[in-house]
């Protein structure tokens, strides 16, 4: 697979995803984007679940966000779903909403029991695909659990997580090393 059979197989969902009833959904400039933010959903969720559940008074907004969280979505048997356009400033990760964009898999978090392995091949050939779509360099595909604030905190120069996601199962090293290896392939064959 390359890229452009790779763009082939996602399946755009965001005209069918529901959106808040009253608030308005923010844009920014694709421009502003330049981080790739890898998220889990940490519960048995599909992405109509995890619609409902943002579109709700949730944990991040007492009376719900204006729209699903994330760009995109993968599912436990791998499909690829594009849930917003890249202009949509979602609320994934606090400070950096308008400078990234966010992609989630269905997963748990397990720390014990890693992804279903199409979801992490799905996984980086999305990360591959926004970085060559969004000129994105590999390093700056980031786990949630590595955003400062949001994912972790330094308490008495302590480093302090405060989430796990995508899962502590996923070594984001890795996951980066893959990306980056598959753009090379990808870049070659074009």
């Amino acid at each position: 697979m390359n890229y452009f059979e790779f763009e082939k197989t996602i399946q755009d969902i965001s005209k069918k995803l529901s959106v808040h009833q009253s608030k308005e959904i923010p844009k920014r400039e694709i421009s502003q984007i330049d981080k790739i933010i890898f998220h889990c959903t940490a519960q048995n969720w599909n992405v109509w679940q995890v619609c409902d559940y943002d579109l709700k008074p949730n944990h991040i907004d007492a009376s719900g966000c204006p729209c699903i969280t994330y760009t995109y979505f993968i599912e436990k048997n791998g499909t690829v779903y594009k849930c917003l356009d890249f202009d949509v400033k979602s609320w994934h990760v606090g400070k950096w909403n308008a400078s990234s964009l966010g992609f989630c898999i269905a997963y748990n978090g397990n720390p014990k029991i890693k992804p279903k392995k199409i979801q992490i091949q799905k996984a980086i050939e999305l990360a591959a695909y926004l970085c060559l779509k969004l000129g994105i360099e590999p390093k700056n595909v980031l786990g949630h659990r590595e955003l400062e604030e949001t994912g972790f905190r330094f308490v008495n120069g302590e480093k302090i997580l405060r989430k796990e996601c995508p899962g502590l199962a996923i070594n984001l090293d890795d996951f980066r090393e893959n990306v980056f290896s598959l753009i090379k392939i990808w870049s070659k064959n074009e």
